[in-house]
């Protein structure tokens, strides 16, 4: 849950252009408003406009923004009716988290491990007295406590599997600061955005101990048997550390239980590269000290199932050429142009550059790039000419259309003329053919 002084920014990115992150043709997979007309009548923002502008001088915030996220064993993001229960659980929180308010709701599958998510919007000014919404309607504990009630409504509550996670006081405190990060870095993107700049990004606190979580769920998700997963941690950067049973002198890797712990395996990270400043002395941690979802017998349960598969990595040049052409997306928006539309004229642009390119380099001069490679060697769209190719291509194709349409009118006109002096001509035959059998 964050905060906003720019409430229409916020609806207008989470509307989007019609694309998706993840580059699929919708953002949205359902759009809906509580105390509003739909938005493809009146656009959100504007309705919400009216109560910005009568709020307080000192009113500053416009608008609170809730997501709710859904595992994939509560909501699956390939089934619309699942989806459309995502929405029904937006539309109830707002109703019952800000009823004196405006809420606008979008649900979406987009983001990078696509799953569905609803964005909450809700205006900070009430529609009854144009007041602030209530302290507790925007309180972190209190939301979590609201979406629970009411996801138990709809999502059947399945037993967990495996015991909770063991998480520390600190490193719950770590988490939280990286989800305000996470928000802070949100509103620098949509910042960035309206105003054509790359953002400036706070980079997340790393967790040590989070990063070690997930890498022995990797590598027990691939691992056959115990020397597997052993093998396995090794190469992704962790230790399985062995012990010698003064039993049989052999070395396992499974810890003997005392009468202070049970049965454990003893992990360490030797991968130390995701550390940008000090590294700790100690990052060995007992597999019951993270929760019994890290214990043996748990872990032996994942043995014998296939990894999953890596998501294929997006080049640097597929990355650009989706930054270029969601840019060019939003340059659309100024002129009427149909979505369905939108895809064969970023490829008109993409030949008509080409064809610039060349007519330049006849003239001896060099067609400016709209992306270089920063210091870090990390290539970046150049906003200033991407924004200036744009401007002359798409004036270049709105004069076309003018003239298109000129010519098209010159020509009903010659017709209708034409048409016109062919109509006297034989309006005057007729004349003279009737006066010629007078005659007769």
């Amino acid at each position: 849950m964050t905060r906003t002084a720019y409430g229409a920014d916020a609806i207008r990115y989470a509307r989007g252009n019609g694309r998706g992150h993840d580059g699929s043709e919708s953002r949205n997979q359902y759009v809906a408003g509580v105390n509003m007309m739909p938005d493809d009548v009146v656009p959100f923002e504007e309705q919400m406009q009216y109560y910005w502008d009568h709020a307080s001088a000192q009113h500053k915030i416009q608008a609170n923004r809730f997501i709710i996220s859904f595992g994939p064993d509560e909501l699956n993001p390939d089934d619309p009716n699942d989806c459309m229960v995502a929405l029904e659980i937006g539309i109830q929180f707002a109703k019952y988290n800000a009823p004196d308010c405006q809420s606008a709701v979008f649900v979406q599958t987009d983001g990078v491990g696509h799953k569905v998510h609803a964005h909450i919007i809700t205006n900070d000014v009430k529609i009854t007295d144009f007041k602030g919404l209530d302290h507790s309607a925007r309180h972190h504990s209190e939301f979590s406590r609201t979406v629970d009630l009411i996801c138990a409504r709809f999502i059947e509550s399945k037993p967990a599997e495996l015991a909770p996670e063991r998480v520390t006081p600190g490193v719950r405190g770590q988490r939280m600061a990286n989800e305000k990060i996470r928000a802070m870095n949100e509103e620098a993107q949509q910042a960035a955005a309206v105003m054509g700049r790359e953002p400036d990004l706070v980079p997340e606190k790393y967790i040590w101990i989070d990063d070690l979580r997930e890498r022995i769920k990797r590598a027990a998700a691939g691992a056959a048997d115990e020397a597997g997963f052993a093998q396995r941690l090794r190469l992704d950067g962790v230790e399985l550390v062995p012990q010698k049973d003064k039993q049989t002198g052999r070395l396992t890797y499974r810890h003997r239980a005392t009468r202070t712990q049970p049965e454990h395996y003893l992990f360490e990270l030797v991968d130390t590269s995701r550390f940008l400043d000090k590294i700790p002395q100690n990052l060995k941690s007992k597999s019951h000290k993270l929760g019994t979802n890290y214990q043996p017998d748990s872990l032996a349960k994942m043995f014998g199932h296939p990894a999953p598969e890596a998501p294929k990595p997006v080049s640097e040049r597929d990355r650009i050429n989706a930054e270029i052409k969601d840019y060019f997306g939003n340059a659309l928006r100024f002129y009427t142009i149909e979505p369905e539309d939108e895809d064969e004229l970023f490829e008109d642009f993409k030949r008509w550059r080409m064809r610039k390119r060349d007519s330049e380099a006849k003239a001896g001069r060099k067609l400016p790039p709209v992306a270089v490679r920063d210091e870090q060697g990390r290539l970046s769209i150049v906003r200033e000419e991407l924004s200036r190719e744009c401007r002359e291509f798409l004036s270049a194709v709105v004069d076309a259309h003018v003239r298109e349409f000129a010519e098209a009118m010159r020509q009903r006109e010659m017709e209708l003329e034409r048409n016109g002096f062919q109509a006297i001509a034989d309006e005057a035959g007729r004349q003279k053919g009737d006066r010629g059998l007078g005659d007769d």
